[in-house]
């Protein structure tokens, strides 16, 4: 009887409330959980290719960082002109990288202060998973660079080529065996002066 009165008065049995329940806290849930989505990817950068990007009102905007398209024949003549260069070949998936951010600042920091250019090579992939935000999701290279604030020379190779493809013109240009197992290399003169995988290479300029 006291059941029953309870039922009629609040409008529901504890089942039906129970569930209701449920899913009003799972609803607001996912309520906070886009707004919050939102706030998050309006203050990442947005790594744009610079080709898509020919405005200098664009290029000074402060919340853009560009990645600049390289083939494999300006990075030959790029290599091949003589000068100090730290090449940092990489994947945005691989976990070896997003490890050694933090300290990316530092080493191009130690290698500018040798006369080292220090240049970022990644791969190319479509998708979220490295360059754009789109329908509030971040991909690696905005979440990272904007994480570690990495804001300095970057490339993605062009269409059709793989990191591979850049080790093996380093071998070409310097004339020396290069290790494609490697990510990291020294280029001093036109000569390879140091590789290695990214950990030890690391370490070794930093230690």
């Amino acid at each position: 009887m006291h059941n029953n009165y309870l039922n009629l008065v609040v409008g529901w049995s504890f089942p039906t409330g129970y569930f209701y329940f449920l899913f009003m806290r799972y609803f607001l849930f996912l309520i906070l959980i886009t707004i919050g989505s939102n706030t998050f990817s309006q203050h990442l950068f947005k790594p744009i290719l610079e080709v898509d990007f020919g405005s200098e009102v664009n290029r000074n905007d402060t919340t853009v960082f560009y990645i600049k398209r390289i083939d494999t024949s300006t990075f030959r003549k790029l290599i091949s002109e003589g000068n100090k260069f730290a090449v940092q070949l990489w994947q945005p998936w691989c976990s070896g990288i997003i490890d050694l951010m933090p300290s990316m600042h530092r080493l191009k920091k130690h290698l500018n202060e040798n006369g080292y250019r220090f240049v970022l090579i990644s791969d190319r992939k479509e998708g979220l998973d490295y360059l754009k935000i789109a329908q509030n999701k971040v991909g690696k290279i905005a979440y990272f660079f904007n994480t570690y604030q990495i804001n300095f020379e970057s490339y993605q190779v062009a269409a059709g080529e793989e990191l591979d493809d850049y080790k093996r013109i380093i071998s070409e240009v310097t004339r020396k065996k290069v290790n494609l197992n490697y990510f990291c290399f020294l280029l001093n003169g036109g000569q390879l002066d140091h590789q290695n995988y990214s950990q030890a290479f690391y370490k070794k300029m930093l230690k």
